[in-house]
């Protein structure tokens, strides 16, 4: 029945939703590489919207593009031409389907993973962890943002999750020369591919990936995905600056300025009506701080203090003195980077999908008193309630009344819940090495 209904609220609020004349997140990347491929300014907003109607886009799309000024950079176009080269309802559509197969990719490997011991979906559904967890997954908000705004977030979200999974799934006995070799095998090619392809689609979801590579000693992984990050950024600007030079540089900034500031709908401050739609740090920290300066380098500290004292609380011990189970402190690791990557920057709410790790890790670990208080935690995202809160706050006139403390208290609980959730994985760590621990002891016999 969970599962059902899950089912049901994914097809009506991810799917269903999606073409109802909505903001439509895919068609400023989408024209911008189409401008891209011509040899024209992709960031030239002049033209951007009549680029748009030519590419198949009629009047009655006109609603889906709020905004066809794009902040993505270079790379993220470069990545987009297989969609640029399509007219636009096939791009849109191709999108869709490629985000459910790739949404359906993490789920399948998440409950691989959590529950391999079933091997038939009917022998899943007959354990009552497994069902929940998978109805969750159905029912989690974030991913229905994601399809309904039909943001490329979605991509790198899923490129994230897999590419963290893959090498979960291939954890082998933890020794040097396994560790060595397993970085250059084929699921190691995996998962750097995942993780490049994550920090050139949404730098800020991707980029957060990289603590845990070092700390998981993948080098070469981690070198493949510079090198990858590089080369495709360096194909990326060729063509621009060669036809271009750097006149696109300001029209680029002007995008950002008019995005990020005065009112534009990633804006921090109470003049964008949808502040509190952002589930980053900065938002509250502007409340509190009242600049827009300040508030990124305070946001940027917390995430770095928090991001030290997980490292280090999961670097008291060396891997190979754990247990070798990759559900528990490799799983939470990952898991952890990534979510704790939500904190300083620009982030909404179907950024949160990168939160199924730790969702998965939570379902394992039950027996832990962390892993409750984070589940409890993460029962919010079930449903999308900052947008759900601003619109009731709107209509009581709070907001208007006082909205940077509207900011700072209410609106920005969501901020504040994953402040607490990054305080709590802190704690998490602690509680699995502990439990690693206890379980490699070796039980002597009792003597008689």
């Amino acid at each position: 029945m969970a599962v059902a209904l899950g089912a049901l609220e994914f097809a009506i609020r991810a799917i269903i939703r999606t073409n109802s004349n909505w903001v439509c997140d895919l068609v400023p990347p989408y024209v911008s590489a189409r401008l891209w491929l011509a040899g024209i300014n992709p960031y030239d907003t002049s033209i951007s919207l009549k680029t748009w109607y030519a590419s198949g886009a009629s009047l009655a799309d006109s609603g889906m593009a709020f905004s066809v000024g794009s902040v993505y950079p270079p790379p993220t176009l470069l990545l987009m031409v297989p969609l640029a080269t399509l007219r636009w309802h096939p791009a849109f559509y191709l999108f869709m389907a490629t985000g459910l197969l790739l949404y359906a990719a993490v789920v399948y490997m998440l409950v691989r993973l959590g529950w391999p011991e079933h091997q038939s979906l009917s022998s899943l559904l007959h354990d009552t962890k497994a069902t929940l967890f998978l109805a969750f997954c159905l029912g989690f908000a974030p991913v229905h943002t994601a399809f309904h705004s039909v943001n490329i977030v979605l991509v790198a979200c899923c490129a994230a999750i897999l590419a963290l999974l893959i090498t979960a799934k291939s954890t082998a006995p933890l020794n040097k020369l396994t560790r060595a070799s397993r970085s250059g095998s084929l699921p190691g090619i995996l998962a750097g591919a995942g993780v490049a392809a994550a920090i050139l689609i949404k730098p800020t979801t991707g980029i957060f990936l990289l603590p845990w590579l070092v700390r998981e000693r993948r080098w070469r992984c981690l070198i493949g995905v510079i090198v990858a990050c590089t080369v495709v950024t360096a194909l990326s600007l060729a063509p621009m600056l060669a036809h271009q030079g750097l006149t696109w540089l300001p029209t680029y900034r002007q995008n950002v300025t008019a995005l990020f500031t005065h009112g534009g709908n990633a804006d921090v401050s109470a003049e964008n009506p949808e502040n509190t739609d952002r589930i980053d740090l900065q938002m509250i920290a502007f409340a509190a701080l009242g600049d827009r300066t300040l508030a990124s380098a305070a946001a940027a500290a917390v995430y770095l203090c928090l991001m030290a004292a997980f490292l280090r609380r999961a670097g008291w011990r060396k891997r190979s003195e754990l247990a070798s189970d990759s559900l528990g402190l490799p799983m939470l690791i990952a898991a952890g980077c990534l979510t704790l990557g939500l904190l300083p920057s620009y982030s909404r709410m179907y950024s949160a999908i990168v939160l199924l790790p730790l969702v998965l890790w939570c379902f394992r670990h039950l027996h832990l008193r962390s892993a409750r208080w984070l589940m409890l935690l993460l029962l919010d995202f079930l449903v999308n309630t900052s947008a759900l809160v601003r619109i009731c706050g709107q209509k009581a006139g709070l907001i208007s009344h006082s909205p940077r403390l509207w900011d700072l208290t209410i609106g920005g609980h969501t901020c504040w819940l994953l402040l607490a959730i990054g305080c709590l994985l802190v704690y998490a760590v602690y509680q699995q090495t502990a439990d690693d621990e206890l379980r490699s002891v070796p039980i002597s016999p009792a003597t008689s």
